[in-house]
């Protein structure tokens, strides 16, 4: 048990996945994979292995619906324990903006759907 929790905390020691779980953290539903681009400003690539390694973790569960991905937090006492830890030592404030980005990426949604892929685009930030 002692190396699933060491595994684990390797895993969110990365800054992206940190931010990848305190989406979910703060949103409890499933998100579309460009919800999720959208709402950290991160190029897709980085985001879809964060996803990737958080599923191959088994912290987060994934399912189709036609082109688009969806992710939720898996429902065990581990990742519900996870989650109590880090809503106990992350403060809110922390990532207000990229809850704000999520909240207006959310409202583009048609019956609950994400109906349009990523709209960030990371090149626009070099001009």
């Amino acid at each position: 048990m002692l190396e699933r929790w060491a595994e684990i905390f390797h895993l969110i020691g990365n800054h992206d996945r940190l931010l990848v779980l305190s989406l979910f953290l703060h949103h409890k539903d499933c998100l579309c994979a460009c919800e999720v681009v959208d709402a950290l400003e991160l190029p897709q690539y980085q985001v879809a292995k964060s996803l990737y390694l958080l599923k191959k973790a088994n912290l987060l569960q994934s399912s189709r619906d036609g082109r688009w991905a969806y992710y939720c937090l898996t429902k065990t006492p581990e990742t519900k324990a996870l989650m109590d830890f880090l809503c106990s030592v992350i403060p809110d404030e922390v990532c207000t903006t990229q809850l704000n980005r999520l909240q207006a990426r959310l409202s583009l949604r048609q019956n609950g759907r994400c109906v349009i892929g990523p709209r960030y685009d990371p090149d626009e930030e070099s001009d």
